[in-house]
């Protein structure tokens, strides 16, 4: 059965796969159709970086070169609510964003092998039935930053598989609508020496609570 937001959602999914990389696109119904599908009957998830992460690939069809969709909903304090002991990772897809609402920093960064570096490099294994599993792969080093890009409502921009990156909220709240295409088996992690990586582990799903909560305050922000 249609849904009532499928229309917009399409509309800015369109829009955002014919933007080039560093484009401005027009997000003027971002927030209302944010807010429906937070509330709708798609597939809420507390993400382990500590967003809530709305799958919508079955709600849009799908531009050329991208298998998946999905829109993210931050709040400034997203990572005190994060359950993975990394927080600097790759990811194994080509990913094209744009950022519906708010301001966002993307820190991106090399891995410089070092023995006696205080951080470690890992993989995260995705498994069957959802689950993932951080591995250390014994490789210590340092960070070494990259110029941070600042990304505003509006704004697209693209970071192909396998760069590290952190992403810093810059705004009271942000939300972000991503069109990805797998590209690689596994993505990197970024965790502190000796760190423990824990057992397998799936995504819980975002009570009711939660997702109304943050519709709230996007309408607060209508």
């Amino acid at each position: 059965m249609p849904r009532s937001f499928s229309l917009p959602l399409q509309a800015m999914v369109d829009r955002v796969a014919r933007a080039d990389c560093g484009d401005s696109i027009d997000v003027t119904a971002a927030i209302s159709v944010a807010a429906d599908v937070i509330l709708s009957d798609a597939i809420v998830v507390r993400h382990p970086l500590g967003f809530l992460h709305a799958e919508v690939t079955d709600l849009v069809h799908l531009p050329e070169d991208c298998d998946r969709v999905r829109i993210h909903y931050f709040s400034r304090d997203y990572r005190a609510h994060a359950s993975s002991p990394s927080t600097v990772h790759s990811h194994r897809w080509h990913l094209k964003s744009c950022v519906l609402l708010g301001r966002l920093r993307n820190n991106t960064y090399d891995f410089e092998p070092r023995r006696d570096g205080a951080m470690q490099l890992g993989s995260l294994k995705y498994q069957e039935a959802g689950l993932e599993q951080i591995q250390a792969a014994g490789t210590t080093g340092e960070l070494r930053p990259r110029p941070a890009q600042i990304v505003r409502s509006g704004e697209v921009y693209c970071q192909p598989p396998e760069i590290l990156h952190l992403t810093e909220v810059e705004s009271e709240l942000a939300v972000t609508l991503l069109l990805t295409r797998t590209m690689t088996e596994d993505a990197s992690v970024v965790l502190a020496r000796g760190a423990s990586t824990g057992a397998p582990s799936g995504r819980e799903m975002a009570s009711r609570q939660e997702c109304t909560a943050f519709a709230a305050m996007l309408a607060d922000h209508g």
